[in-house]
């Protein structure tokens, strides 16, 4: 993470925080998560002991943009083309029949290719630094799984349960 990033993530934690004191501000403060130290997590994911996955569905450039700059440049050239190069070959399929079929095939897997470039920039920025972690989790971007006592972490069954 850039510092320009660190510190945008760290402007958007600050106003969240003072709109809803039960942020974490580390995974310490996550109630009922069973790390209390990012590092100890880090080695559980690595040890495939517990795992991080993405959570909601929805791919938001901002938030992509805050915790990881560099691949939302990509991501949001991946977007466009995803729906630019389809759109093209739908106007060039009036001259060229072909053209319609590669459009089509493109929309298909530049969809896959836009929604693998989120997933892991998503997943990676939340094993490498813990205030996008708990920024994710928070947002329920994410969630975790324990594989040994088999428990799902998600931050809004926490809150409830709290």
């Amino acid at each position: 993470m850039t510092t320009e990033t660190n510190s945008s993530l760290e402007t958007v934690i600050t106003r969240v925080r003072e709109s809803d004191p039960s942020y974490p501000e580390s995974i310490s403060a996550i109630p009922t998560f069973p790390f209390k130290q990012f590092p100890e997590l880090q080695a559980a994911v690595q040890a495939r002991q517990f795992t991080i996955s993405r959570f909601a569905f929805a791919q938001e450039p901002k938030i992509l943009e805050l915790v990881s700059p560099s691949s939302a440049s990509l991501y949001n050239i991946s977007a466009v083309a995803t729906f630019l190069i389809p759109l093209m070959s739908l106007i060039l399929a009036f001259f060229v029949s072909g053209w319609f079929a590669f459009g089509l095939v493109y929309f298909i897997v530049g969809t896959r290719v836009t929604t693998n470039i989120w997933v892991s920039s998503i997943l990676r920025a939340a094993y490498q630094s813990e205030h996008a972690f708990c920024f994710l989790f928070y947002c329920s971007k994410i969630n975790c799984y324990d594989l040994t006592t088999r428990s799902e972490y998600e931050w809004q069954l926490i809150k409830k349960g709290s």
